[in-house]
């Protein structure tokens, strides 16, 4: 962020000089910079994104199974807790470009549509912190869900609809 603030400062004093071919040369290379280093930014943040959602999912599936203490410590006497018994139907989740795509496990298949529904909406609700740390989420985002695609290996088998984001369509 430092950086681009900077090469914004730089910029904006160079357009307060004489118009020139080299002053127009140099705004153009400033510009190009500036763009460069935000979008090095946002690939550094979507991979900080994803690697957070990860790690929550893993968590989750933890408490799930009863394999991880309240603080998140392997145990190998813990109880499961049946509010993320969720995420064991989860492989993964990705982030990009405004949409979740959540990955599930075979298991996923058996379950009836309203079973589909509240494991979805839990990924994507788990999701959010992971994204909200990075990039913020407004309250009203967040009530309108992120566009989510649902695939089984790499076939998608579901999708939000475009009218409400926490309704899925699925493929059978």
């Amino acid at each position: 962020d430092y950086l681009i603030e900077q090469k914004q400062l730089d910029k904006k004093k160079v357009g307060e000089n004489v118009m020139d071919v080299d002053t127009i040369r140099l705004s153009e290379e400033l510009f190009q910079q500036i763009n460069f280093l935000k979008k090095m930014k946002e690939m550094a943040d979507l991979a900080q994104i994803n690697s957070t959602i990860a790690k929550d999912l893993k968590l989750d599936q933890g408490w799930a199974e009863g394999s991880l203490d309240e603080d998140g410590n392997p145990t190998e006497n813990g109880t499961p807790n049946d509010d993320f018994a969720w995420s064991i139907v989860i492989d993964k989740i990705v982030y990009e470009d405004d949409t979740l795509r959540v990955y599930v496990k075979r298991g996923f298949k058996q379950l009836d549509t309203e079973d589909r529904q509240a494991v979805i909406e839990s990924a994507m609700r788990a999701s959010y912190s992971g994204i909200n740390k990075f990039k913020k989420m407004e309250q009203e985002d967040i009530k309108k869900g992120l566009f989510t695609e649902v695939y089984l290996d790499s076939t998608p088998i579901g999708r939000s609809k475009l009218s409400n984001h926490y309704e899925f369509s699925w493929d059978e």
